[in-house]
């Protein structure tokens, strides 16, 4: 498997947040988000596929990585962040393609700010449903949380693991690189505030961090795919959501758990290529 390497660190002021992003291929623009707790390095296994085709502008999100914090944990704390980005770079309307909290915010920002966006990819997404797997859910209980939560190689292979089929996708630099974005001042009390903003232990996702009653708004083809095996959020829910978009697909990947873009990437670059390329989606 290639995995991206020696990308150039920029830095941008997105709505006011000093952000950290890659920008690296080119052909038009999409911007990839990763997930919860996650950098940019988790593009590095999709990058060599995608940037064939497109110019990849890959943020750390608002309050992840290397990138500011934004004053609060909101919807539209992060869907302004997002519109941010691309404004300050000239490059909307674009595609964006997001992952689990990622897509989530991919979402929020096409439905708040539609002039940004022309065409989304959900890969595994928030927002989308209400289950979440129990584990996510301890993290939410106060005191629990932190004394669960670890910043080693071991504890971040384990969680990797955990959310996937198999562990043979994971390379020791990203292990090393996630540990090293967890020494970042805050970043540790940033992902338990960001994750109890939108789950709690009895109910899974809260109301405000499901869009399913807006999805009927939004006016651009979406794709959602997602791994059979995911056991963080279950397919059944995304297969649930679909009749509730004007114009969207579902590609689901077999042998696959929550993030298809690192443990799949030929695979979902095959279809990510696809559908930005193939014309409008279908249902």
């Amino acid at each position: 498997m290639a995995i991206a390497t020696d990308l150039e660190d920029r830095q941008v002021d997105a709505g006011g947040l000093r952000t950290r992003y890659w920008d690296v291929g080119e052909g038009p623009p999409v911007v990839l988000l990763h997930g919860i707790g996650a950098h940019t390095g988790f593009w590095r296994a999709a990058i060599p596929g995608l940037a064939e085709h497109y110019r990849l502008l890959i943020p750390d999100m608002c309050g992840f990585g290397r990138s500011q914090r934004p004053s609060e944990v909101s919807r539209t704390a992060f869907g302004d962040w997002l519109a941010g980005f691309i404004q300050a770079l000239d490059i909307g309307p674009c595609a964006a393609v997001g992952n689990s909290m990622g897509g989530g915010v991919v979402l929020a920002t096409a439905l708040d700010h539609p002039e940004c966006v022309d065409r989304i990819v959900l890969s595994d997404s928030i927002s989308l449903g209400r289950n979440v797997m129990f584990t996510m859910r301890l993290l939410t209980i106060p005191l629990v949380g932190e004394l669960l939560l670890r910043n080693n190689v071991a504890a971040v292979r384990r969680m990797l693991a955990m959310l996937a089929v198999g562990p043979d996708w994971i390379w020791d630099g990203l292990l090393e690189e996630t540990v090293e974005m967890g020494e970042e001042p805050g970043a540790q009390a940033f992902f338990l505030e960001a994750l109890r903003w939108g789950v709690s232990l009895f109910s899974g996702f809260k109301e405000r961090a499901v869009v399913l009653d807006e999805l009927g708004d939004l006016a651009i083809p979406v794709q959602v795919i997602w791994g059979r095996q995911d056991p963080l959020f279950p397919l059944g829910d995304a297969e649930a959501a679909m009749p509730l978009f004007r114009d969207a697909r579902l590609d689901v990947i077999d042998d696959c758990g929550h993030m298809p873009h690192m443990e799949r990437p030929a695979e979902f670059n095959r279809l990510v290529v696809e559908f930005l390329t193939g014309g409008d989606a279908v249902s």
